[in-house]
């Protein structure tokens, strides 16, 4: 533990960036390592209670509540010091001075899930990250938890989790299927874990994806990259010296399909998918925080690694401390984790951050051709109805039909048809008719926000396009085309 590593260099305050379910194991760590006493305070005690042999003792200390203005109010017999929320408690003057009149023997922690630290105390007190545990460390704890070896899939159901939470999230199951724990069933037990864990990772705004509901049509050219990807990740490589792939930045006009370009690219690179976005990261109102949700992601996507890191909106990330962590990472990690960015505006990007190194391709996802829009009217279709019976020119009337719009507004439009046709009781009987008077009820944004699309595909030629020329039987040959717009 990097805690254990900092106190042997002989720190005396530090501040520890940890979830407050991992209070018993840090004490438990602290009880091992140290042969001093082990106290411990949170501000929902009056009292400093002392760590023994896994439990929390009074110690006989008078109530205190109400008098402690400063953590020097807590010290009373040298030991080290657990502080719960302390940093927040006390203000950075207190801790400052705290550093300086410290007496030998005596270590103060300060554990806390988003530490703050005043820029007067980065200089003087140290910023521990518990990190979540590897395979390894996890696979070990639960042969003890459970008494007998665990099953690789319930190891990797539970990579991503601090073993403080995981412990509780067990002993739930325990105490709730007394029998899946007693008879050792695996599945029973990951599926619950994984269920928990779900809700735990959107705590620091992570999500984890399943597999894509529908074939992505079209993008030839995308998809032979992902081909090329996945050979790159095999063992094979790394024999002949290469390096993991980086990731991609999937840059196009919204609804162009790129949240299914890349789950799908997940299913190609046989990954598990984790997603998230800005949005859900930033804390306006604690800044901390968003840095402390960003190295959580961060450490859980290492720990879940071979994986695909999704990150939506991801021109919207925001300059100062966050920019500077995630960049940092981008340019030196080592593991597996694969990071496909989506945008919509390439140029609100900071220069640096597509600058070689930090991605392996920059790839435009622009509206789909022709043929693209006969195979995703075609792959959506067959959602909804076993066989589709168009002759060539109903084809042709589609694909014209469907000119200028986007893979989710077509998908969009094929959804409602399919929706009209069995409230008519038709279930399953989509005809090009239904499409046509679907498509009639909408304005594409290509044309609703004609000036920000063309911005945009402007400077599409940028970046390697997703799509190669179009040489299907559909494609519109360019006098066609031309005649067509003069119409």
């Amino acid at each position: 533990m990097d805690l254990i590593n900092r106190l042997q260099q002989g720190y005396s305050v530090l501040a520890l960036e940890s979830p407050f379910s991992e209070r018993m194991r840090v004490l438990a760590d602290l009880e091992q390592w140290s042969e001093q006493p082990i106290y411990f305070w949170s501000p929902g005690y009056s009292k400093v209670l002392q760590y023994k042999n896994n439990r929390l003792v009074s110690i006989g200390q008078i109530d205190r509540s109400g008098s402690i203005n400063s953590p020097m109010d807590l010290l009373n017999e040298a030991g080290i010091y657990l502080l719960e929320g302390g940093l927040d408690k006390f203000n950075h003057f207190v801790w400052v001075d705290l550093y300086h009149r410290l007496r030998e023997g005596y270590t103060v922690i300060a554990l806390d899930p988003a530490p703050e630290l005043h820029d007067d105390l980065r200089a003087i007190i140290p910023l521990v990250i518990d990190a979540v545990p590897e395979y390894r460390t996890v696979e070990l704890w639960l042969c003890e938890y459970l008494n007998r070896s665990p099953s690789p899939r319930l190891v990797r159901a539970c990579l991503g989790l601090h073993l403080g939470a995981l412990e509780q999230i067990l002993d739930r199951v325990d105490h709730g299927d007394e029998d899946a724990m007693a008879e050792g069933r695996s599945e029973t037990i990951a599926n619950y874990v994984i269920g928990q864990k779900t809700a735990q990772l959107s705590a620091v705004g992570l999500e984890s994806m399943g597999q894509p509901d529908v074939e992505i049509g079209g993008l030839d050219q995308l998809k032979e990259m992902l081909h090329k990807t996945t050979k790159l990740f095999s063992p094979e490589a790394r024999e002949a010296g290469l390096n993991y792939p980086k990731g991609l930045i999937l840059w196009g006009l919204p609804g162009t399909g790129k949240s299914l370009t890349t789950k799908t690219a997940a299913h190609l690179l046989g990954m598990p998918l984790l997603a998230t976005d800005w949005s859900q990261i930033i804390d306006d109102n604690n800044p901390a925080k968003a840095a402390a949700n960003l190295r959580a992601i961060i450490q859980i996507a290492e720990v879940l690694s071979p994986c695909v890191l999704a990150w939506d909106d991801f021109e919207k990330m925001p300059l100062g401390a966050l920019h500077g962590i995630l960049l940092t990472w981008m340019q030196e990690r080592t593991k597996p984790v694969y990071i496909i960015s989506s945008v919509n505006r390439l140029e609100k990007l900071p220069p640096e951050m597509i600058r070689a190194g930090r991605f392996d391709q920059i790839v435009f996802v622009d509206l789909p051709k022709e043929g693209e829009r006969q195979e995703i009217i075609a792959l959506h279709l067959a959602r909804y109805t076993e066989s589709v019976e168009f002759s060539k020119l109903d084809w042709h009337n589609l694909i014209s039909a469907f000119r200028n719009c986007t893979a989710a507004e077509i998908a969009g439009a094929v959804k409602q048809a399919a929706e009209e046709a069995f409230c008519q009781d038709r279930a399953g009987q989509i005809t090009v008719q239904d499409l046509v008077h679907q498509r009639s009820l909408f304005v594409p944004s290509m044309i609703r926000d004609e000036d920000s699309m063309l911005a945009i595909r402007k400077l599409a030629h940028l970046a390697r396009p997703a799509s190669g020329p179009d040489n299907s039987q559909w494609r519109v040959p360019p006098s066609e085309m031309f005649e067509f717009m003069e119409d």
